[in-house]
């Protein structure tokens, strides 16, 4: 390859000279790229293994090859990839390896170059021969969002009769992810993981996982504008039970699905967040689901839903996320009046120090605690079953104060891919845990 290093060319000659010792065939002399060997100069490019063409019939024989060709080709070359694989495996592999979505990319010489590689991309990078890199072994991930999901729920259940589904896909510039607020109490109640699907199809991980978990029952929170009736049709179809919590808008689908909460496991306390500020939001997502608490959804011009539910159910006290810019103080007064008990705010200047508030607040006894992207913060709503605090990071920014807290903890979770969570971070966070 005229165009590769004499590194990598001196290894293909190895893998040629192993051909013409087993077989006999002959080695062709340099090449100055005026020849073919597309398939080669193709699998060379995308992988950096040392390739080579082995031409198994006269470059006169018809193509595609006649039969009479097949028998002698094969006793030929039939022990030539148990030679070629004990070298490979010698000479031919670099350490590092990408994985996309699942699927082998290439192989890089060098950690840093594969690692750019895969945060520009996205991907997961594995050593030779299958270890993760340093800091990847605290990761929960898939090639995308959907696929995270089903990961965590892989993570935390060999099987569950019911999933909760919400929606996760981008709808303009933000994710739409409003209704999952307030499944996390739900998914706790239920013993339940989170899967989420687009507004009108089912991606097949979630499909995959549905299906592994043998679920019987699902339960879609959010209306049809939300989750339209082609995925509602097509869990049927697949012979599984569903079920719909949603009301009129965002506010009254968060009330609905509190009331199968506070039915199935009563309590005197719910989580009050801004029906407008998602991201502050969802890092109450673990402390639903571990205490049943449910969500509720209210912001200075609609929080009638909210006063029925703590009026009806009789909720005293009151956990607001978010600062006074999420959910303002008079509404906070015309719920506190209303309830009547304790009411604390936990909320910070920006998403992240909200998160490390919320997490220094309520989960000083736990044992891990998840890192998740607070820009690209949907991963956040499937692994709040995991029960552990979430804390919001930038793609490949330290924070001490949130090292800090790592630094207290026996063990992390990073979730989310390579394009949401650089390995530095894990790396940062493996270094800290447990000190």
């Amino acid at each position: 390859k005229y165009y590769f290093p004499d590194t990598y060319n001196n290894q293909a000659r190895k893998m040629a000279e192993i051909v013409n010792q087993v077989n006999g065939y002959r080695i062709a002399g340099h090449s100055r790229g005026g020849g073919s060997g597309y398939f080669s100069d193709f699998t060379a490019g995308m992988t950096f293994k040392p390739t080579v063409t082995v031409e198994t019939t006269p470059g006169w024989s018809a193509l595609p090859s006649e039969k009479k060709w097949y028998r002698p080709v094969y006793e030929e070359i039939r022990l030539l990839p148990l030679f070629l694989r004990e070298e490979g495996e010698k000479t031919g592999y670099h350490e590092y390896k990408l994985y996309r979505e699942g699927h082998y990319i290439r192989d890089f010489p060098l950690k840093d170059y594969a690692m750019a590689k895969a945060d520009k991309f996205g991907g997961e990078v594995i050593a030779y021969p299958g270890h993760p890199i340093e800091g990847e072994e605290h990761r929960i991930s898939g090639g995308n969002r959907y696929e995270t999901a089903a990961a965590i729920s892989q993570y935390r259940y060999n099987q569950a009769e019911t999933v909760i589904l919400v929606r996760g896909d981008d709808d303009g510039e933000k994710p739409q992810v409003v209704d999952a607020l307030s499944s996390s109490a739900l998914a706790g109640v239920e013993n339940a993981p989170i899967l989420l699907t687009v507004h009108n199809r089912i991606p097949r991980s979630t499909e995959n996982e549905i299906k592994r978990l043998g679920a019987k029952n699902v339960v879609i929170a959010g209306g049809y504008g939300a989750v339209n009736d082609d995925v509602e049709n097509t869990l049927q179809e697949w012979g599984l039970q569903v079920e719909r919590l949603r009301g009129e808008d965002r506010t009254e689908t968060a009330a609905k699905v509190a009331v199968r909460v506070l039915e199935k496991q009563p309590t005197d306390t719910a989580i009050i967040a801004g029906s407008r500020a998602l991201v502050d939001s969802l890092v109450a997502g673990p402390l639903a689901h571990k205490e049943g608490y449910p969500v509720l959804l209210a912001d200075h011009r609609d929080s009638e839903a909210a006063k029925r539910i703590i009026q009806e159910y009789g909720i005293k006290n009151l956990i607001i996320v978010g600062g006074e810019g999420v959910v303002s103080k008079e509404t906070e007064e015309d719920l506190a009046e209303l309830a009547g008990g304790r009411v604390t705010r936990t909320g910070g200047s920006n998403r992240e120090e909200t998160s490390l508030f919320l997490a220094e607040t309520y989960f000083q006894d736990s044992r891990k605690a998840s890192v998740v992207n607070g820009y690209s913060y949907v991963d956040a709503v499937a692994g709040s079953i995991l029960e552990e605090p979430i804390l919001y990071t930038q793609f490949d920014r330290k924070d001490q104060r949130i090292g800090d807290f790592i630094g207290n903890k026996e063990d992390f979770y990073g979730i989310g891919g390579t394009s949401v969570i650089s390995y530095r971070i894990l790396i940062y966070a493996r270094h800290l845990v447990g000190h």
